[in-house]
């Protein structure tokens, strides 16, 4: 394997864990998670342009679409929150 792909590889893992960090603070700003993904994509993309096979087997391409998938279902609990809370409100001015 390429020492390009490994590096890359390597950083990949170190932001999806900060990206897990990020998310389970529950303060996350939109632009901290923007930054993070354009990271995770940054470096999956050198691996999978340096040796495709090599970074198909580390899962590169993968490694993108489950931080995006973290994030949506992140957004998605915290957009639930916000409806439910709105639901309450508009249910007690109608008592």
């Amino acid at each position: 394997m390429d020492i390009t792909v490994e590096k890359a590889i390597d950083t990949c893992r170190n932001v999806e864990k900060l990206l897990n960090t990020q998310l389970a603070a529950n303060n996350v700003s939109h632009s901290q998670v923007e930054d993070t993904l354009v990271k995770i994509c940054a470096a999956a993309t050198t691996a999978l342009f340096h040796d495709f096979e090599s970074a198909i087997a580390q899962r590169a391409e993968d490694r993108i679409w489950d931080s995006h998938l973290k994030v949506n279902t992140y957004y998605r609990a915290a957009l639930e929150k916000v409806n439910s809370r709105l639901y309450w409100l508009r249910f007690k001015e109608d008592c």
